[in-house]
């Protein structure tokens, strides 16, 4: 098996491969030939990947000769448009599994001819079903290739499935709830509103979550704090935590990474003003949205911690607290006002990557500005775009 990311698989690893005469495996398939478009070949390609997802996750190598699952030559996928079939396959799977799969496809020059690699990872989602026409079956894999799963597995399956995302909503409480008791957090922050960020990659509560981060990507993290020009930093025993402001005073902001690659980041967010009302910035908020989600997904993406990842957005001690655009426009005719101290808003569910986080995180926002008796937020314009006011 090559432990490598798809990006970085080159054609010196498909060579190895071949010449070590690396066997199939749990977690590696070699195919000489690109599905056709009979229901029946497409039918096997999408067992193929499913099984790959419901089990361990895997890598699939079209254009490769094979005796009993041992490699023999490079025959290439032939002379046809690569990027045609690339999107041919990608509809294939999209079309006949259910849930929707996570994979990724890439072609690989081996000198005059070209294998494709489809990457697929285990899925928090599944089981997957193949739901093409008239064949609805599951398909789980083992060293000795893909097999119909049998009722006792489908059934571990949803089991597993359904408790991975429990765990980690109890994980979103268990940590607002600290963050509201001022108990046991990474750093002391300031006695006010807190703006709350729970990013949990599904895998971090599965088998194996616990190492998803290793020592040096944790040491070497640089995790930027909401709203933070510069940090400090240090390790704990949760992970490592960088947070703004002195060392030994009460901070403005912070971010943990935990070691199994959840990360919280919490941010002061409202302010008094003279008259002892608390004041919040919505647009500071959105922005700590924004700047926060973009630079933890892409530290995701470069560290190859797979999806979904699921987002949760609280906010606390909020209780009588007014939202405005900053804390100098505040005044939207009567002042808008909170009903109670905790917020929790409806978790959001990433799958990777996003093309417009903000017009995604839209509807999570406009919740946001309904919690203080705001129809929506004013930073959007007419046609959904993040135009925020100033």
């Amino acid at each position: 098996m090559i432990s490598k990311p798809l990006d970085l698989i080159t054609d010196q690893d498909i060579l190895a491969l071949v010449e070590a005469g690396a066997a199939e495996s749990a977690v590696l398939e070699y195919k000489s030939q690109l599905p056709g478009n009979s229901d029946g070949d497409k039918i096997r390609f999408i067992a193929e990947v499913t099984a790959f997802a419901n089990t361990r996750g895997g890598l699939l190598l079209v254009g490769i000769e094979d005796v009993e699952g041992s490699p023999q030559a490079i025959s290439g996928i032939g002379d046809v448009d690569v990027d045609a079939e690339i999107l041919r396959l990608d509809q294939i799977l999209r079309s006949g599994a259910s849930p929707r799969l996570q994979f990724s496809i890439k072609p690989i020059a081996v000198g005059d001819l070209s294998v494709l690699a489809v990457e697929v990872p285990k899925s928090w989602t599944g089981p997957h079903l193949i739901s093409f026409k008239e064949h609805s079956k599951f398909y789980g894999r083992n060293s000795a290739g893909k097999y119909p799963m049998d009722v006792f597995e489908i059934r571990d399956a949803f089991l597993s499935s359904e408790a991975i995302p429990a765990r980690a909503r109890q994980f979103r409480l268990d940590r607002a709830n600290k963050i509201n008791e001022r108990h046991e957090l990474p750093v002391e922050l300031y006695e006010r509103s807190v703006l709350a960020i729970h990013l949990v990659p599904l895998a971090s509560f599965g088998p194996g979550g616990a190492g998803i981060i290793d020592t040096d990507t944790l040491i070497n993290s640089m995790l930027r704090p909401p709203g933070s020009r510069g940090w400090n930093n240090r390790i704990n025993l949760d992970g490592k935590v960088n947070y703004s402001g002195r060392v030994g005073e009460p901070s403005l902001s912070y971010v943990q990474l935990f070691r199994n690659g959840s990360i919280e980041a919490a941010a002061s967010v409202g302010y008094p003003d003279e008259n002892g009302n608390i004041l919040i910035s919505g647009s500071s908020v959105e922005s700590y949205l924004r700047e926060g989600l973009e630079s933890y997904l892409d530290f995701y993406s470069n560290q190859n911690v797979p999806g979904p990842y699921y987002c949760f957005i609280t906010l606390l001690d909020v209780l009588g607290a007014q939202i405005g655009l900053d804390t100098v426009s505040f005044r939207f005719g009567e002042p808008p006002t909170s009903d109670r101290s905790i917020v929790l808003l409806p978790e959001l569910v990433i799958e990777g990557e996003v093309e417009d986080l903000m017009r995604a995180l839209r509807p999570t926002i406009d919740l946001i500005w309904n919690a203080f008796g705001m129809t929506q937020s004013p930073n959007f314009d007419a046609n959904g775009n993040w135009a925020p006011r100033r």
